[in-house]
């Protein structure tokens, strides 16, 4: 009798136990099937920039125009020669000569030899290639943050290469187009010889900057019904909760932690939810 009471007292522990490992095991499975990636607090730095597209033309510029009329008696430069400022380009017939108004290069002559001009025509135009700069429209909401004398990078999209650069002026009048004021800026870049006129760039100019902070990936952030940030972590007992974050500066694609979790700190990231799990109810998103 004793025999079976004992044997009967070790079923039950059998069972208890089978029931314990059964529950362990699909705690698992199930915490394995709504598997998430794991996301590190790290300190980083976040810097922010205005971006305006522009082209590079030559910093001074001037075009020479016929004094009267009468016919081109001779050419003494060719187009890309370099010339100095009272070289003499062009003489008429009538023995006026038109002079290089400037130290540059001849960009254009729009004449021929024996060619008749009336007064007024476009003779020919110099330009200085040595200091090129970037012109730039930036619009009337952006132009405040702007100020000559500011350094910038210059981005040169045909040479896949980036040159400092600084503003030297900012028009003080207009171009409105579509009720919105552009103004023109100038940007003064160094000429190492590859610089050609025209060419497209991309001037970026510091906004915001957080050096050092708590930082994480924008993909990692969920938002509630009432579009606060939150992320995911783990409690004391191992389960998933809401931590709720305060926003600094972002990239777009990383973003600063003001408060909520720590450099170090471990955030969760549910897998194949993204956009989905940040636009259900608060309560399905935690899986209540």
């Amino acid at each position: 009798m004793k025999s079976k009471r004992k044997w009967g007292k070790r079923l039950i522990i059998i069972a208890v136990l089978l029931a314990v490992a059964g529950f362990a095991l699909f705690s698992a499975m199930n915490r394995q099937a709504e598997s998430y990636t794991e996301e590190t607090v790290k300190a980083r730095d976040i810097e922010t920039f205005y971006t305006f597209s522009g082209n590079i033309e030559p910093n001074k510029a001037q075009t020479v125009y016929a004094a009267a009329s009468g016919k081109i008696n001779r050419i003494n430069f060719s187009e890309g020669a370099a010339v100095k400022e009272d070289d003499n380009v062009l003489r008429s017939q009538a023995g006026i000569q038109y002079k290089a108004p400037m130290d540059g290069v001849i960009m254009d002559i729009y004449v021929e030899a024996d060619e008749t001009v009336a007064v007024g025509d476009a003779l020919f135009r110099i330009a200085t290639y040595n200091e090129p700069v970037v012109i730039v429209s930036v619009d009337e909401y952006d132009v405040h943050a702007l100020h000559a004398g500011d350094s910038v990078t210059v981005y040169i999209q045909a040479m896949d290469k980036t040159v400092d650069g600084v503003i030297e002026k900012i028009d003080k009048e207009a171009t409105v187009s579509g009720n919105v004021a552009y103004y023109n800026a100038k940007v003064s870049i160094e000429q190492d010889g590859t610089l050609l006129m025209g060419m497209t760039c991309e001037v970026a100019a510091p906004k915001q900057s957080a050096l050092n902070v708590a930082t994480l990936p924008m993909a990692s952030l969920y938002f509630d019904d009432d579009n606060n940030p939150y992320v995911l972590v783990r409690d004391r007992r191992d389960e998933v909760v809401a931590e709720y974050v305060t926003l600094g500066v972002n990239n777009g694609t990383i973003v600063e932690i003001l408060d909520g979790v720590r450099v170090g700190d471990t955030v969760l990231i549910k897998k194949g939810q993204g956009s989905m799990f940040m636009n259900m109810p608060m309560a399905q998103r935690l899986g209540r």
